[in-house]
């Protein structure tokens, strides 16, 4: 698949449960607003009208971002659930 447009093909990551130590479910994960996931795929290069240039994606395949939940579409490939999304709608990646 060759991602045009400054789309990202980003695997969201699983949410798990939190329970506190008397075993009463957290309700924040629910409530997140806030998803991580990891870049699968980018479309290396693309025009930014805002700037009339070429761009170089500011992320790369095996990046973890934040975006917000929810947002983007969903893909099937091979079995696997991705999401497409702009990389205009990152908000942050984490940096090791």
């Amino acid at each position: 698949m060759k991602l045009l447009n400054g789309k990202l093909l980003i695997e969201v990551a699983e949410e798990k449960e939190q329970t506190s130590t008397g075993g009463i479910i957290l309700s924040c994960v629910e409530n997140a607003k806030e998803s991580r996931a990891t870049v699968i795929a980018t479309c290396g290069e693309y025009y930014d009208e805002k700037t009339q240039k070429i761009k170089k994606s500011s992320v790369s395949p095996g990046d973890t971002i934040f975006i917000h939940k929810g947002i983007g579409e969903e893909v099937k490939l091979n079995g696997k659930t991705y999401r497409m999304i702009h990389e205009i709608d990152v908000f942050a990646k984490l940096v090791k």
